[in-house]
């Protein structure tokens, strides 16, 4: 039986990406520019876990304050996208449900985008000041 590791291997290689497994077994790629993680959960084959790891370091209570309201506009405002602070690191995830076998070619595309967004949205926020885009569209 293929595992969920396999899986996502041979999805991201077909996809033209080039994945990597890690020591703890989820799967690694790159994809415009950016690091992504799948993990490969194995015991729920229905759970997708989108990670973008460590992408902004926290350095002081002040830059923790702010990026706790750059985080709950964003989480808020987008949809799949979660952002946290994990040891003093903000990362962005998407998590949810899905017949990976059915679903995932479909929806891949639309769930690295909304990341990518939130992650934007993350950087001005906090480098710039700026609000939140109004017009997030269908992300």
């Amino acid at each position: 039986m293929e595992t969920k590791a396999q899986f996502y291997l041979d999805f991201l290689r077909n996809f033209g990406l080039e994945p990597r497994l890690d020591d703890d077994g989820d799967v690694v790629f790159q994809k415009d520019g950016m690091v992504f993680v799948l993990m490969a959960e194995e015991r729920d084959p229905r759970f997708f876990r989108l990670l973008m790891p460590a992408f902004w370091k926290v350095d002081s209570d002040l830059e923790r304050a702010r990026a706790l309201e750059a985080i709950n506009e964003i989480s808020l405002k987008y949809k799949i996208s979660k952002l946290a602070i994990v040891r003093e690191r903000v990362v962005a995830m998407a998590e949810l449900w899905m017949d990976l076998k059915r679903d995932l070619a479909d929806e891949f595309d639309r769930i690295t985008s909304s990341l990518h967004i939130s992650v934007r949205q993350f950087y001005l926020r906090m480098i710039h000041g700026m609000e939140v885009e109004q017009n997030a569209g269908d992300t």
